[in-house]
C-alpha cells in the first residue's frame, strides 16, 4: 500500500502524462526535428485537451499504438499539414 501511495505521489508531482499527452510531445519534436515552427501553445494546448479523464482507454491504446510508428510512418510533410490544419492535420 505504502508503494502505490509514494508512486501516485510523485506522478502528482510529476504530473505523469498518459500516452495521448506524451504522442502530442512527440509530434512537436518530430515537427522541430523538421524544421517545422511549432506555436507556443500548440504543445500545451494539444496535452490539455488530452486529459486522462476525457480519454477512453481505447483512445489511450490508439495513442500508444501511433506513438510507435509515427516517425515510421509520417513524413515531415504530413507533419506541416498537420500543423497546417491544426484540427486534426490532412487537408484543408
Amino acid at each position: 500500500m505504502r508503494l502505490f501511495l509514494l508512486i501516485a505521489s510523485l506522478c502528482a508531482l510529476v504530473a505523469c502524462n498518459n500516452p495521448c499527452q506524451d504522442l502530442c510531445k512527440e509530434i512537436a519534436s518530430y515537427a522541430e526535428d523538421c524544421n517545422i515552427t511549432v506555436p507556443d501553445t500548440e504543445p500545451g494546448a494539444c496535452i490539455d485537451a488530452m486529459r486522462r479523464r476525457e480519454l477512453t482507454a481505447e483512445d489511450r491504446d490508439t495513442c500508444r499504438d501511433n506513438a510507435e510508428f509515427l516517425r515510421d510512418e509520417w513524413t515531415c510533410a504530413d507533419v506541416e499539414l498537420y500543423f497546417d490544419n491544426p484540427g486534426g492535420g490532412g487537408e484543408g
